[in-house]
């Protein structure tokens, strides 16, 4: 059973997983975060949450296809029962720190609609 804990860049990392609608490589994963969050984020940053959560038994990797025909296989990454139960804790508890909030929120310029 897993950790039912996770930082906001792990959150990150599940939530990217769980948009792809099924496995997804590190690449694919930073692509969909840095693109939602419009921040630069390290292929070494990815790496090293994917392990930690996998330590954690919230996602697990499996050998993938291989890219062309003369690609080496990559790591492929899906969420498991408990990532999704700790993404979900992890959204509760920032949902309820944030409530009340949206209002100043907005007028700080800090909440798109995206």
């Amino acid at each position: 059973m897993g950790s039912g804990t996770t930082g906001e860049f792990e959150l990150h990392i599940l939530l990217a997983i769980m948009q792809a609608g099924g496995a997804t490589s590190g690449v694919e994963i930073r692509r969909e975060i840095e693109h939602r969050t419009a921040r630069s984020i390290s292929v070494g940053a990815v790496y090293t949450a994917l392990e930690r959560l996998e330590d954690k038994g919230l996602i697990e990797s499996f050998r993938g296809n291989p890219l062309g025909k003369r690609g080496r296989p990559r790591n492929s990454y899906r969420i498991l029962d408990d990532g999704i139960k700790a993404a979900a804790s992890s959204w509760a508890a920032t949902s309820q720190m944030a409530a009340g909030l949206k209002n100043r929120l907005d007028a700080a310029g800090a909440i798109s609609d995206g």
